[in-house]
């Protein structure tokens, strides 16, 4: 049992060791310096150091690797950052300072628009009128109304599979650039909604199970990130921020942005997810009731050693790769992410809820693979303007 400790109380978690402080801002560890992350004001660039890949327009392969290898972009900032925290925390701005100070790349929280719409800008949930209502679009507005609703749970588990996708993308980033990458919530965090919602009665254990199921298999493909950053803020504090933000949808959800919510969300954060990821990433847990400064976090960052033989033999075990063949093999895992995705086509067989009727399923997959810009891969669909065809391969 350890407290980490500041400006004020900020959580007792099971399963933590250590405590430290830096004096400006509460955190959770400070250790002694090797290689560590440093802030773009005070890095001298490295002349020798390959210019990135460019993998989203050149697909990297066998016969790629064998010339371009990875670990020759490496160095102390090649790191994976994810910033967590409940509802309304402020991760999102926190995140996208910690990528402008530390010249990473950020990554913003997946939405369920990335999933609707498509790479033409076309949203699918225009089709809606002609859908079947048990495959109409779902979002977390309509969650946050009908939390009940029976799309719920096949709409975390889309969630899950949105964070995964951006999480391959993510450390694609990463291998093919040597940039490192902060990442506004994560894959690894998802888990926690769908606790909240089982607990809470918006998700049937049998669904659980399923969500469970898929997890095991896909989460294990991704590369746990070396730090997460924790924003702590009281259950009374997230609800009266949320009423200020005056989104209309979030005020209005009475059964689900309430304190009861929020806390069980907090407790699963702080009783599983941290505990969780303190085995394989270092933690620094905020008290963020009053903000704070990213300067400062940066700061904190820059004193944590991320690069230790010991951590990478004891902790960071995903990234104690022996050699750039290695790191080559798994550089192609996400460059051809569609491979982790299909683990997603899992049968739902535990929760029959989550099973779509067959005629319904004919429906959804006939619109969707009509509607404009679906039909083939980006830039081989010739409704949507796309030229030479007979061309590309």
């Amino acid at each position: 049992m350890a407290w980490a400790v500041g400006r004020g109380f900020i959580a007792k978690v099971p399963g933590l060791v250590g405590i430290g402080t830096t004096g400006k801002l509460p955190c959770f560890q400070a250790v002694t310096q090797i290689a560590p992350i440093t802030g773009k004001h005070i890095r001298i660039p490295n002349p020798d150091k390959p210019a990135p890949y460019p993998y989203e327009d050149v697909k990297y392969n066998f016969m790629r690797s064998i010339f371009d290898k990875t670990t020759s972009r490496f160095d102390e900032n090649t790191k994976v950052i994810v910033v967590d925290g409940n509802i309304c925390a402020g991760k999102s701005t926190l995140a996208k300072n910690l990528a402008k100070e530390l010249d990473f790349h950020f990554v913003p929280e997946a939405t369920i628009d990335d999933f609707y719409i498509n790479s033409y800008g076309k949203d699918f949930r225009d089709a809606d009128p002609d859908l079947p209502p048990s495959v109409r679009s779902f979002e977390l507005k309509d969650f946050y109304v009908n939390p009940n609703d029976p799309r719920a749970s096949n709409f975390q588990i889309m969630m899950y599979w949105l964070r995964v996708n951006q999480a391959c993308d993510a450390l694609l980033h990463l291998l093919s650039t040597g940039q490192g990458v902060v990442m506004d919530r994560s894959a690894w965090s998802d888990f926690v909604f769908v606790d909240t919602m089982t607990q809470l009665g918006y998700m049937t254990r049998e669904c659980r199970r399923c969500y469970n199921e898929i997890k095991d298999v896909t989460i294990c493909e991704l590369l746990k990130p070396h730090l997460v950053v924790y924003l702590d803020v009281p259950t009374n504090l997230l609800v009266d921020r949320i009423k200020k933000r005056n989104v209309a949808y979030e005020v209005q959800s009475d059964k689900v942005l309430n304190a009861t919510y929020l806390q069980t969300l907090e407790n699963v954060y702080k009783q599983q997810f941290l505990p969780l990821m303190n085995k394989s990433s270092d933690l620094l847990i905020y008290d963020w009731a009053e903000f704070g400064d990213a300067e400062m976090v940066v700061e904190d960052i820059e004193r944590v050693d991320l690069d230790s033989r010991q951590k990478l033999k004891e902790k960071f075990t995903d990234w104690d790769v022996k050699n750039d063949w290695e790191w080559a093999n798994i550089r192609k895992k996400y460059a051809h992410k569609e491979v982790i995705l299909k683990l997603f086509k899992l049968p739902l067989l535990h929760a029959p809820e989550m099973m779509l009727d067959a005629e319904d399923a004919k429906a959804l997959v006939t619109a969707y693979s009509r509607f404009p810009g679906n039909r083939f891969q980006k830039g081989y669909n010739p409704d949507m303007g796309d030229k030479g065809l007979l061309f590309k391969s």
